[in-house]
């Protein structure tokens, strides 16, 4: 995943740390945890971060920086598919930054992994070069357009085996023909009345064999 280049190393000490400067209140990300009214001040006070160590990344225009300490980003995201992505430049440990013992901590992981799993439906990206199947007229897709022959030629193109091939009718019995394409014709009422009429001419034949 591309967010960015590492500019540097972030290496300082317990003296020597990087704080929060800003955070992205009004993204979605952060939605219901802070009150609207709150200034931005308000907000840094209740996240007291010290960031000892990380890197510095220099975000790329994909990036969408979330938290950032005054070296750079501290939290960013960039959206990958359907989801998100999401990069800390600090590590969750305690000899890197005070982070994960903040009350914030496991909001913000919570919300991370809802936004990575979170499935959003857009358009699809089509990219330079890339095959795709397009149907300039509309009609192109309605099969009862075309003739069985044509239809059966083109199944030919494809591999298909004629005897495999057969058009099926759009009507309110489609569903049967197709059932019975798949099944077979039932038989069982062929030899319901066969069996029947073996019945009624074996009482015939006794019958007369007494008389």
């Amino acid at each position: 995943m591309n967010i960015g280049k590492v500019a540097r190393l972030l290496s300082g000490s317990r003296a020597g740390f990087q704080s929060l400067e800003h955070i992205d209140a009004a993204d979605d990300f952060f939605s219901g945890i802070f009150s609207s009214d709150q200034g931005a001040d308000q907000i840094k006070n209740q996240l007291v971060t010290k960031i000892y160590d990380g890197v510095v990344i220099e975000p790329n225009p994909f990036a969408h920086v979330l938290m950032s300490m005054s070296a750079g980003p501290f939290l960013m995201s960039r959206q990958v598919g359907t989801g998100f992505a999401f990069v800390v430049v600090s590590g969750a440990d305690t000899a890197s930054s005070n982070f994960p013992l903040s009350p914030f901590f496991p909001v913000v992981i919570q919300r991370a992994l809802f936004y990575s799993a979170a499935v959003r439906y857009k358009p699809s990206q089509i990219l330079a070069g890339q095959r795709l199947s397009v149907n300039v007229n509309p009609r192109e897709s309605d099969l009862a357009q075309s003739s069985t022959s044509r239809i059966e030629g083109f199944a030919r193109e494809l591999g298909f085996a004629p005897e495999n091939v057969f058009v099926v009718k759009a009507d309110k019995n489609a569903v049967a023909s197709i059932d019975r394409l798949r099944r077979g014709e039932d038989l069982s009422s062929i030899f319901a009345a066969s069996a029947l009429l073996l019945l009624i001419a074996e009482i015939f034949v006794s019958r007369m064999k007494t008389i």
